[in-house]
């Protein structure tokens, strides 16, 4: 497996890992409200189109295993994401995909990289803590203020 830049090709790959996805990667990473083959292709498509960044973990066959990206990397607060197939959880591929798709953001000039997530997804905000990512409040995604808001500043080249 490695880490390569996801294009418009990709969705149909894209498409059943997010099927395979557990309902416990299902409960902590929910990037978009409805999941299919068209919302994914227009989310690869604006990767070709510099609009997003979006990298995966993938076979050699083209199957995929993750997904990370930064959404909307020219705006003014990108939004990072990241999931992973539960097969890969706790072995290291989060900390690579991450710092794969961090050091895309910062190599494209972003300023800064925003993410949510759940406060009870501790192992996750340890992850993003030891990324650079500082807590900056609370927000909501399913409950009212049920998430923490986190910011990450791009270091210095």
């Amino acid at each position: 497996m490695r880490i390569r830049t996801l294009t418009a090709a990709d969705a149909p790959a894209l498409l059943r890992l997010y099927q395979a996805f557990s309902d416990e990667v299902n409960r902590y990473f929910r990037p978009f409200e409805t999941v299919t083959l068209e919302v994914l292709r227009d989310h690869l498509e604006r990767g070709d189109a510099g609009e997003h960044l979006t990298l995966g973990v993938a076979e050699p066959d083209g199957s995929l295993w993750g997904h990370g990206f930064v959404l909307g990397i020219r705006g003014e607060r990108p939004v990072f994401g990241i999931g992973l197939h539960q097969d890969l959880i706790g072995k290291g591929w989060g900390r690579r995909l991450m710092e794969a798709v961090i050091n895309a953001a910062d190599a494209s000039g972003a300023p800064l990289v925003t993410l949510t997530v759940l406060k009870e997804n501790h192992r996750a905000v340890s992850l993003y803590e030891s990324m650079g990512f500082e807590l900056r409040g609370d927000c909501t995604f399913r409950m009212e203020n049920d998430s923490h808001y986190m910011e990450r500043r791009r270091t210095a080249p």
